[in-house]
């Protein structure tokens, strides 16, 4: 837990960083709290595709088009690097698929879950294959994108109000914007926790 003078030096950068960044959008859907992994040196977060050919839509191309997705975060400044394991009990992350769209038109769901300091512990990715159930498949390059932008969430990255931004509400664009990764960066820089001040 951060101390009081911690606490408003990080605000303090985080006000300074301007619109560069996007991070007080996640203090607003957080309580406050800056969410993120534990600083792993040459470790990278271990994600886990839960393949399941008995559902409606599947084919190998969902789990080509989430890799697709999960590789545009790599090699960013943060360093934070995303690797496939087949071991899912040592998956940070679990990908799962769901056959068509999840409420509200929205292709996938991220839950990433958190202690109380604001370190993140594990994260499941819901992505759809199709718009309905007996719909055709989502294209490629859209299953792609919104791999992309779970995976964004996965990291801790909030919504950004930008539609230049991959972590626009509905991203528009197929990777990581430079605003993105100065979030990305700004949020790995800054210790997870508390920002409350009372």
């Amino acid at each position: 837990m951060m101390d009081l003078e911690a606490t408003l030096a990080v605000r303090r950068r985080i006000l300074r960083e301007g619109d560069r960044v996007y991070l007080d959008s996640l203090l607003a859907g957080t309580d406050s709290t800056l969410v993120r992994w534990r600083d792993r040196t040459r470790q990278p977060l271990l994600v886990y595709f839960v393949v399941d050919t008995a559902l409606p839509g599947w084919s190998s191309d969902a789990v080509v088009g989430a890799l697709a997705g999960m590789s545009k975060w790599n090699g960013n400044a943060a360093r934070v690097e995303l690797d496939r394991t087949d071991d899912a009990a040592r998956a940070d992350i679990t990908v799962t698929f769901v056959s068509a769209v999840i409420a509200d038109s929205t292709y996938g769901v991220t839950d990433l879950n958190w202690d109380g300091d604001g370190t993140a512990r594990r994260a499941t990715i819901r992505l759809a294959l199709q718009r309905t159930d007996s719909g055709p498949p989502l294209p490629r390059e859209v299953r792609a994108r919104v791999a992309a932008h779970e995976f964004g969430h996965a990291l801790g990255l909030p919504h950004s109000g930008s539609t230049r931004d991959l972590m626009y509400r509905t991203a528009r664009i197929d990777g990581p914007s430079r605003r993105d990764q100065a979030t990305l960066l700004l949020l790995y820089a800054v210790p997870p926790g508390t920002l409350r001040t009372r």
